[in-house]
C-alpha cells in the first residue's frame, strides 16, 4: 500500500511541474514574440 501511494504522489506531482513548465514556456514565447502568438 506505502508503494502503490508513493507512486501515485509521484505521479500527481510529475503532472504539476508539466503543467507549471508549460505555463512558464508559454509566457516565455509569448514575451519572445512580442504577444504575436496567442494561446
Amino acid at each position: 500500500m506505502r508503494k502503490s501511494s508513493n507512486r501515485i504522489h509521484r505521479f500527481f506531482i510529475t503532472m504539476y511541474f508539466d503543467l507549471v513548465i508549460d505555463n512558464v514556456v508559454n509566457k516565455l514565447t509569448l514575451q519572445n514574440k512580442s504577444g504575436i502568438i496567442l494561446f
